[in-house]
């Protein structure tokens, strides 16, 4: 029997493993294309789109980031810089680069002749103050570019992470806030039990145990609840915004771009 378990656990290691080579092999050979595709006569706008979508749908956001703004200073077309740059804010947002994005994107929405780009611009500047609680921004570019239909429906399910997580003071609250029940009551009921014992330890004077374990344990949990708090609202919000009718709509007015661009922002404004 301890055979039969060790061969299973020899042969989901080579899984995992082998899995891991063969993602990392198909990276390597994408930027071997990449290099070759730097010196090649006929590289074009459209095979450059190709190796972008390629670098999204592997998740490899930084060198997305590095090829896009390799290949900027040779773009003579203005509307195709411009769509390069509409991607790169993306690729800036997944890496976490999300000032940056909204920077680019800022400029976009001002400076673009192209009615597709200023489109998604606007959208993924309303989705990234939506998500990231950025709420006075988000109601001034509303007023700006809406028709007021439909913002209410995500609008009105919109939760704050700062106060998700200034009500998770009291252990519990800041996910009840969110919509997660199951997750806040584990929650009150982990800190309120740690809270249980160091007082306990301190009343029947175990000064050595309550403050080398219960406070320690009292303090990882209490920390946890903090940050779970405010990342359920994100996640909440994320939820909300997905399965709006607002974004609905407006994927259905937006002007269309090329297939590969097309994947990268639904797939990125639809999460």
């Amino acid at each position: 029997m301890k055979a039969f378990f060790l061969s299973i656990l020899l042969l989901l290691t080579i899984q995992i493993y082998s899995d891991s080579f063969n993602s990392s092999l198909e990276k390597e050979q994408l930027r071997e294309q990449l290099r070759i595709d730097f010196f090649r006569e006929d590289s074009s706008f459209t095979l450059s789109l190709g190796i972008i979508l390629k670098y999204w749908n592997l998740k490899d956001y930084e060198h997305g980031i590095n090829y896009i703004n390799y290949i900027l200073p040779g773009i003579k077309s203005v509307d195709e810089s411009d769509r390069l740059n509409l991607l790169l804010s993306v690729f800036m947002s997944k890496n976490g680069r999300e000032q940056e994005a909204q920077l680019i994107l800022g400029q976009l929405r001002f400076f673009s002749d192209n009615p597709a780009v200023i489109q998604w611009s606007n959208l993924l500047l309303i989705k990234s103050y939506y998500i990231n609680g950025q709420t006075e921004q988000l109601i001034n570019l509303l007023d700006e570019t809406s028709d007021q239909s439909n913002e209410d429906s995500f609008i009105d399910h919109y939760k704050s992470p700062k106060l998700a997580r200034k009500l998770a003071y009291v252990p519990g609250l800041g996910h009840y806030y969110s919509g997660y029940w199951g997750q806040g009551s584990l929650a009150l009921l982990l800190n309120s039990s740690f809270a249980a014992l160091f007082a306990s330890s301190l009343i029947s004077g175990r000064y050595f145990e309550a403050f080398l374990f219960d406070i320690n344990m009292l303090g990882r949990f209490y920390s946890g609840n903090l940050y779970q708090a405010e990342q359920y609202a994100i996640t909440a919000n994320h939820n909300s915004w997905s399965n709006s009718s607002y974004l609905v709509d407006q994927l259905t007015l937006i002007h269309k771009l090329s297939y590969q661009e097309q994947a990268v922002l639904h797939s990125f404004i639809l999460e």
